[in-house]
């Protein structure tokens, strides 16, 4: 499937954004310690550029964090600070254009100055495939069979090559909706399929809804992300 005909007032690049951190955005003075970015053009879905830069933190990052990414505070100490890094985030974009991560919810917290529209792969991978067994970066990757050049994808949990492989992702994606569906289903919950934490974790919430009506009421009652009170709320009213 090719892509889908551009309207006049849409978007023309998808930036598709991936970032390293010292922290999760619940960590105090989480930051910015790698940015990398792939641009798709939406008339043909070509990636057309690819930038990174390690970002120099204000205080150390952990070993704990370091054992993700594997950035180590003497990479970063001679990197630019976020400052200077934050023109090239949005050079090139026009305001109709819009940003793109593979878990968008985490780079908004870290690029919340920036006033774009954006869309979810992680998302939009569950909408348009809900019986994927994960919907994680790497597991969309093998699921749609995509062929990717090794030396680009790796190694993961690095900013460039994730965003290389959620840029392939996003195509996919694009080949099914139009870039504002995509957006649309960013900026609404998703009917989750599977239950990924507590004891009746694995299982589907529709059995969940059979099997043990009292937990999901006591899910109703927790502070649960959208995407799990909205499934919740689902279940309960079925």
């Amino acid at each position: 499937m090719s892509a889908l005909p551009l309207g006049l007032d849409e978007p023309r690049i998808i930036r598709v954004i991936d970032l390293e951190t010292s922290g999760l955005p619940d960590d105090e003075g989480a930051e910015i310690v790698e940015v990398g970015f792939v641009d798709v053009l939406l008339d043909n879905l070509s990636i057309v550029r690819q930038w990174s830069t390690l970002v120099k933190p204000s205080k150390p990052i952990t070993p704990k964090t370091m054992a993700v990414h594997h950035i180590t505070n003497e990479e970063v100490a001679e990197a630019p600070a976020f400052a200077q890094v934050m023109p090239y985030i949005s050079k090139g974009l026009s305001e109709h254009d819009l940003l793109c991560a593979h878990n968008a919810k985490f780079e908004r917290h870290f690029l919340s100055m920036f006033g774009y529209r954006w869309v979810c792969t992680h998302k939009s991978a569950m909408s348009i495939w809900p019986d994927f067994e994960s919907h994680s970066n790497q597991a969309c990757r093998y699921e749609l069979g995509l062929a990717l050049d090794k030396a680009l994808a790796e190694p993961p949990h690095r900013a460039l090559p994730d965003a290389y492989v959620t840029a392939h992702i996003l195509i996919e994606c694009l080949k099914h909706r139009r870039a504002l569906d995509l957006v649309a289903i960013t900026e609404s919950p998703v009917l989750l399929r599977t239950v990924t934490f507590g004891k009746h974790r694995g299982k589907s919430y529709e059995e969940l809804a059979r099997s043990d009506r009292g937990y999901l009421e006591w899910m109703s009652r927790q502070d649960m992300d959208e995407d799990v009170r909205h499934t919740v709320k689902h279940w309960l009213s079925r």
